[in-house]
């Protein structure tokens, strides 16, 4: 287990992907779809006789925001709602292209100096690096924070890091462990593809201090948070309170977190009395309407990180 800070105090960072879009990295999949690795992977692939690459190219171009592993979830209730299961073999091979093609897309496109160092992620960053503020870092993220532009950078990588879902050529890409119930389609599920062994669980229940930087706590990801909630929920008695800080987008971003945890029976109301629940928006750090509270509440946020 991580050391904890010089305060006595444990805290752990969860990394989503709204992390790097505040850094200002193209890892969005919609970002993806527009792609030569994108173009490229449609070339090769017979798609007539695919069905689950016809469906996310259909997908990518109808919309705007694209989320492939919404899409997988879709389609495989889809197909199984129809009990057509027969090219179960051929949309295997089709996603494990896709992953190839993703994994080269991020080597080549995301453009570490071009990154926002402005952003409050650049700022967590940079304060982290000079405090060592988190005993531990997990990135659920394709991103690969260790590549040599670092080297000569006040932006170091986080010391403690552990990558979920991978990085480089093994990424995972998938659904919930309830997301389908066929053999044949059960490869779509994260579970049962070659997860890395983390300390996740039991770095997050020892944690004094937990913040989530742009993970919406989706469904395809609840199973990693789900226990982790049911304790923080149950821990009444837990003095002083555990800290859980969300950081994302806006208003409509924090409703759809508070309401991803309450579809897995978590009361909100319990979690938030139970703990010391924060949310901050990134808006609030970039745009002058917000209120001098909101604005007030990052600032407090990151001189605790210096603490």
């Amino acid at each position: 287990m991580p050391q904890m800070d010089r305060n006595g105090v444990m805290k752990v960072l969860i990394l989503g992907n709204g992390f790097d879009l505040d850094l200002g990295l193209k890892t969005r999949y919609s970002d993806f779809a527009k792609s030569t690795e994108w173009n490229e992977l449609y070339k090769i692939m017979e798609w007539s006789d695919n069905g689950l690459g016809q469906h996310l190219f259909k997908e990518a171009k109808k919309e705007y925001w694209f989320d492939i592993e919404e899409c997988l979830d879709a389609y495989v209730k889809n197909k199984e709602k129809n009990k057509d299961l027969s090219l179960a073999d051929e949309d295997k091979f089709f996603l494990t292209s896709l992953k190839e093609k993703l994994a080269s897309y991020l080597d080549s496109s995301v453009v570490w100096e071009d990154i926002k160092e402005d952003s409050l992620a650049g700022q967590l960053m940079n304060i982290d690096h000079q405090f060592n503020s988190f005993d531990a870092v997990y990135s659920f993220n394709y991103t690969d924070y260790d590549i040599t532009y670092w080297h000569d950078s006040k932006y170091k990588p986080f010391l403690d890091k552990k990558y979920v879902h991978n990085y480089g050529r093994n990424l995972i890409i998938g659904i919930g462990e309830d997301g389908c119930s066929s053999k044949e389609y059960s490869f779509l599920k994260k579970v049962n593809q070659d997860l890395t062994s983390t300390n996740l669980l039991s770095d997050l229940t020892n944690a004094d201090d937990v913040v989530f930087f742009g993970h919406s706590i989706n469904k395809f990801d609840m199973s990693y948070f789900k226990r982790f909630f049911d304790i923080c929920s149950q821990d009444m008695n837990r003095t002083p309170k555990r800290c859980l800080t969300f950081i994302t987008k806006d208003e409509d971003s924090i409703r759809t977190i508070k309401e991803n945890i309450a579809k897995t029976g978590i009361v909100m109301t319990e979690l938030i009395q139970t703990n010391h629940v924060e949310f901050i928006m990134t808006d609030a750090y970039y745009l002058d309407f917000f209120q001098i509270s909101e604005k007030e509440k990052i600032e407090k946020f990151l001189k605790s990180l210096q603490q």
